[in-house]
This record gives C-alpha cells, sequence and structure tokens, in this order.
C-alpha cells in the first residue's frame, strides 16, 4: 500500500509547521504498518503543484486519477492547519482513495492549547483516518482513468481544436437562365480553428472558423478555357455540434454559418466586389489519440458546401479535404 500524505498551511500559519506536522502524520500512519509514505517533496516535484492546486485536486477525478498513475499511490492523505483568532489551531485532514476518488474518513475539529497539543491532536487523526489499521489495496484504477498516453479519456470543460490539411475544391457558378456558366476547380489548402464546450452525453457545442484555399484552378467559361477568372480563399463562420461516442476516438461534427468566397481576376489581386457570399454547411469525421492528459492528435475527412451569389451569378461551392487535427482541454 502506497499513500500520499501533505499537510498544508492555511490562515497564515508558518509553512515550516506544517511541513513538521505533515512528517508527524506520515509517521503515526507508517507505525501502523504495511504502508510506504509519499511525502511532500515527491508529491509536488512528480505533480508540479502548489498548495492550492493540491486542493483542487481533490475535485477532480482526472487529477486523483492522475496521482494514482504518476505517484503509484492508492490512497492520499491531505491536511489543512490553521490559527484561530482565540488561540490554538483547527486541523482538517481528509482520506481519498484512488481508484474511486471517493472520500473513506475525514478529521475535522478545533485544537486549543499549545504545539505540543496541536502533535498530540495529529497523531490521535492518524488513528481515526485508519480505525480498521493496515489498509488493504484498493482495486486497481480502470483503464480507462488511466493517463498513460492512447488510453482512451473523455472531453471536459472547453475543448480547442485546430486543423491542417489539404483536399479539392470546385465551384460551379451560373448566371440567370443558365445562359452564362463556368466552374474553378483545383487542388486547395485546408484549415480550421475551433473552440467549444462539452454540454453532456459526448456532446460539444462552439463556433469555428474554417478556410479551403484553391491556388491557379482549372476554370472554364461556357465550356471554354479561361485564364481571366480565378478562385481564392473560401472563408466562413459557423455554429458546430460535435460527438464523441462513448468507449473510442471516434467522433463526427456538423455546422451551419455564413461563407464568402474571395474572387480574383487573372494575377490581379482579389477584387471584392466580386466576392459572391452566403449561406454553408460542412460535416466531419475523424480519429483522435490521446497522447497527454489534455491533448489528443488526430485525423478527419471534412466536406463543405456553400451556396454563394454575387453579380447576379449563382455559386455553388463543394470542398473535400483529409486535415491532422489537434485538440486542448
Amino acid at each position: 500500500m502506497r499513500i500520499a500524505v501533505l499537510v498544508l498551511a492555511s490562515g497564515g500559519l508558518d509553512a515550516e509547521k506544517a511541513d513538521s506536522l505533515t512528517e508527524v502524520l506520515i509517521a503515526s500512519i507508517v507505525s501502523r504498518g504495511g504502508v510506504e509514505v509519499v511525502g511532500k517533496e515527491e508529491f509536488q516535484a512528480r505533480l508540479g503543484a502548489t498548495d492550492a492546486e493540491v486542493h483542487q485536486c481533490l475535485d477532480s477525478s482526472r487529477c486523483l486519477s492522475r496521482v494514482g498513475v504518476e505517484l503509484a499511490v492508492d490512497e492520499i492523505v491531505v491536511g489543512t492547519v490553521g490559527p484561530r483568532p482565540e488561540g490554538g489551531h483547527t486541523i482538517s485532514i481528509s482520506r481519498t482513495e484512488i481508484a474511486t476518488a471517493q472520500e473513506r474518513a475525514r478529521v475535522f475539529r478545533a485544537v486549543p492549547g499549545d504545539d505540543q497539543a496541536l502533535v498530540a491532536e495529529v497523531q490521535r487523526a492518524a488513528g481515526e483516518l485508519y480505525p480498521e489499521g493496515t489498509p488493504q489495496p484498493a482495486a486497481a484504477p480502470a483503464p480507462a482513468a488511466t493517463s498513460a498516453p492512447g488510453a482512451r479519456r473523455e472531453h471536459e470543460g472547453w475543448v480547442f481544436r485546430a486543423a491542417l490539411g489539404g483536399g479539392r475544391l470546385e465551384d460551379r457558378f451560373y448566371g440567370p437562365l443558365h445562359l452564362w456558366e463556368g466552374s474553378a476547380t483545383g487542388a486547395s489548402g485546408a484549415f480550421e480553428i475551433q473552440a467549444g464546450i462539452v454540454i453532456g452525453a459526448g456532446l460539444v457545442v462552439g463556433g469555428g472558423i474554417y478556410l479551403e484555399s484553391v491556388q491557379d484552378p482549372t476554370v472554364e467559361v461556357n465550356g471554354a478555357p479561361s485564364g481571366d477568372v480565378g478562385v481564392g480563399t473560401l472563408s466562413g463562420g459557423a455554429a458546430f455540434l460535435t460527438w464523441y461516442p462513448s468507449g473510442s476516438g471516434l467522433h463526427a461534427q456538423a455546422g451551419i454559418g455564413g461563407a464568402r468566397m474571395t474572387i480574383k481576376e487573372g494575377t490581379e489581386e482579389d477584387i471584392s466586389d466580386h466576392d459572391p457570399a452566403g449561406v454553408a454547411v460542412h460535416g466531419s469525421v475523424g480519429w483522435e489519440w490521446w497522447i497527454a492528459d489534455e491533448i489528443t492528435l488526430g485525423a478527419m475527412l471534412r466536406v463543405m458546401y456553400a451556396a454563394l451569389t454575387a453579380d447576379a451569378l449563382a455559386h455553388n461551392v463543394n470542398a473535400g479535404s483529409l486535415l491532422v487535427e489537434a485538440t486542448y482541454d
């Protein structure tokens, strides 16, 4: 049985006194036999955590799972001690099981008297935290809760994604009664950046910016090749819904928003007066792998369709791309 033990100072108490009480608590737990204790130095060296972050860790099942993996501990015992305005001290010490992220025992009380009384109370608290004597190792955390690279986990809170890749874009345009029509097609570069928030059941809602840029497209007007008209970048902003089915790295997304196509004439700069605008929809499906506690890498296929108008011309734009993606949450 390995246990991480830490006593933190609060209310302006001297940190050295809290460190001394940590050693008292460690000695009291070790005296019960059958345990190996990880002290404050190893605890914070492994996690890189401040005292405030250690407290926040108690409320996060992800953080507790990380403690279990990185320190190879079965339980953590964390407490605070601080002075009382009327004299004496207040102590609060809890015992938490890593496998279940459940609090198994807690000691909270006011301690009148001097430092000797405080030391005695901490020793007594060790017996109350482990009244059954030597604790038995808890069941190992489920594989889905570990922090090993490649282990499946679920996104939590805010989710940020960026993706880059390439594919093909086609713009079919036509005038009134289709008396004037043409097309522009070519290889394209693709990009997107988005932010969303988990709303539960593997669902993320949010918004993003999406780009598809084509260079040197093949242009035809009324069936004849043309070098007078070019196509630049299809760009737009969209709201999206992403679904992460439980148990895999699969994800699927659909979105709708506004878009604009940058039109170029020959080798001239962008001619904004000719830029068609309208509505765009997109969809994507991909797979991701966890490479760290909060980072994934993956790949996805994305398709976009935009219905745009400008200068009495209608544009139907289709684009398909393969992108490499990175996600952080």
